[in-house]
């Protein structure tokens, strides 16, 4: 077990320079709503991520952490630094070394700590890297970025004796997820699992064959400049090669994972991904019907079947704005049962309320091997939405910063939610405008009863609101 017992200072034996040190500039814009998130090297580097450990450690006031990493090239050394400054802050640390995300979350309740951080850029391009964290058993939201940054600041860190200790979960997690689904299949199933070469390379495979599966591995070596394709399977024409080998594969269904593995995207036995709004109305068919008063949390970019299928069930929908730490401080808020978020995240109440890719995928192969029906047509049995993709309009500042209220203003009279931005419904649709919490960008999304209908509310708001009706008009061309 390797120990590592830090100060408040390192000595340059370590290698990284100290978050004092004169040259040392913090790039503001990596610091996003939910968690830290840049360019490797020239705005997330080593003494940055030693500054984050310092302030982390000190808003946990030197307890006991756990610590894991994605497979990018750049996360050993940025782990390495997050480790030391937590130590520094007096913390003792868990390393867990490279896993999915989900596995660290799973640490943390095996555990039995309160807080975790993660290396990780998640579903970004390799050039990427990140710092997840969740501290005090608190998902991270906006309060708690500018409280770290804060401290960065100030340089208002704890002075402690920490250390850091190499620590494993893997055979807890496996015994953990052999102890949920032993027995839990009607019949052995044919599955391709695309890892996409991130952290579920090592784990997905081995798992799903323990419980009885065939499995039909692709990009299951771990790599984390994703070379086989881009590391967010959200973005649905990414699988296309993946769908083509699911068309000659002749497998029950098909998994595909993003980079740290927290996420996944089901493919059917035709090789055609299931939305992330009709996959939640399969969870909610086939796990939740029983469930009285089922509550269920959903990304206010989700279709209203969605809600519709909730409501018709005698449950409860609430609607939250987009983001993981969002959705998840919801469900915990709410006790719900369940929750979506339109990138790919699924929550579970079983889960702390949290989510996890594999564990999903299992839920979802359970369904399918005690189904008579291929998994195309139990999707079939769910509406498709008519929905456009998100709508992305670059806009000077001076007229971005005023968009949301014009928005709402072009439209008194409909009812408006300010979740994140501002939603107007109309009786047959709605229309959403929110600015975007990475970009310089203003994102759209419409959603109506028919095509036709859509491309009438496209048309309305674009004459609405002239900055936005190149856009628009450019959306309803591929309707």
């Amino acid at each position: 077990m390797a120990i590592y017992h830090g100060g408040g200072n390192l000595s340059p034996g370590f290698g990284i320079v100290p978050f004092n040190h004169t040259d040392f500039r913090m790039p503001p814009s990596i610091f996003k709503a939910c968690d830290i998130r840049g360019l490797y090297g020239s705005q997330l580097d080593e003494p940055t991520a030693y500054a984050a450990g310092c302030a982390a450690g000190s808003e946990i006031d030197g307890g006991t952490v756990v610590l894991a990493g994605d497979v990018r090239p750049s996360t050993p050394p940025l782990k390495q630094a997050v480790a030391k400054g937590l130590a520094a802050a007096g913390c003792r640390v868990l390393d867990i070394g490279i896993v999915p995300t989900p596995v660290a979350y799973f640490a943390k309740r095996f555990l039995q700590t309160d807080h975790v951080v993660i290396v990780t850029a998640s579903h970004n391009p390799p050039e990427y890297n990140g710092i997840k964290l969740m501290l005090n058993n608190q998902p991270t939201v906006p309060a708690t970025i500018q409280r770290l940054v804060d401290r960065i600041e100030r340089q208002d860190y704890r002075q402690g004796k920490g250390r850091i200790e190499a620590a494993s979960v893997q055979q807890a997690y496996n015994a953990w997820l052999a102890e949920e689904f032993d027995d839990a299949f009607g019949r052995p199933l044919r599955l391709l699992v695309d890892a996409g070469n991130g952290c579920q390379a090592d784990w997905a495979p081995p798992i799903i064959g323990r419980l009885g599966h065939d499995v039909v591995p692709l990009h299951c070596t771990p790599d984390g400049s994703f070379p086989n394709r881009d590391p967010n399977p959200a973005v649905l024409a990414n699988l296309d090669g993946t769908c083509d080998v699911v068309r000659h594969a002749g497998v029950d269904l098909a998994v595909a994972f993003d980079g740290d593995g927290d996420r996944v995207v089901l493919i059917d036995e035709r090789g055609r991904p299931v939305e992330p709004d009709r996959l939640a109305v399969f969870f909610v068919h086939h796990l939740l019907r029983h469930i009285d008063r089922v509550k269920v949390v959903y990304d206010l970019k989700c279709s209203d079947i969605l809600r519709r299928e909730v409501e018709a069930l005698g449950g409860h929908a609430c609607m939250e704005r987009s983001g993981h730490s969002f959705i998840r401080s919801r469900m915990m808020a709410e006790q719900a049962h369940f929750g979506v978020e339109i990138s790919g995240h699924v929550f579970f109440r079983e889960l702390d309320y949290g989510d996890d890719g594999l564990y999903a995928a299992l839920l979802a192969a359970r369904i399918c091997s005690h189904a008579e029906r291929p998994l195309s047509e139990l999707i079939g049995d769910i509406p498709l939405p008519i929905i456009t993709r998100d709508i992305r309009v670059h806009l000077p500042d001076s007229v971005r910063a005023g968009m949301i209220d014009q928005f709402r203003a072009a439209f008194p009279d409909l009812p408006a939610t300010a979740v994140d931005g501002v939603r107007l419904d109309w009786p047959d649709g709605w229309a959403l405008c929110r600015g975007s919490v990475t970009e310089p960008v203003i994102t759209l999304r419409f959603e109506a009863a028919t095509v036709g209908r859509l491309k009438e509310l496209l048309d309305t708001v674009g004459e609405a609101i002239p900055e936005l009706t190149e856009a628009l008009a450019v959306e309803k061309d591929l309707l």
